[in-house]
């Protein structure tokens, strides 16, 4: 899902698919976790100035986590522990 959002653009300029891998598995566990949307928002616009040393948009980084909240939503069917 990150890759297809590709927010710096790397994937689209030739970079390796597992560009983003070192966001997932955070990701995943605020997800699951079930976060506030402004507490993954921060980590990821956090992630992405510190890792790669740029910004992203926040409000397109809103964007991805309210779609990768769906996404969970309709995926994990387990409660939340």
């Amino acid at each position: 899902m990150v890759v297809e959002w590709d927010p710096l653009g790397l994937i689209a300029m030739g970079s390796p698919r597992d560009e983003y891998d070192c966001l997932v598995g955070q990701l995943l566990r605020r997800l699951q976790e079930q976060e506030p949307t402004s507490a993954i928002v921060d980590y990821l616009c956090g992630e992405f100035a510190d890792h790669f040393g740029l910004t992203v948009e926040r409000s397109s980084i809103e964007g991805f986590v309210k779609k990768a909240s769906d996404w969970r939503a309709e995926r994990w069917h387990s409660p939340h522990v």
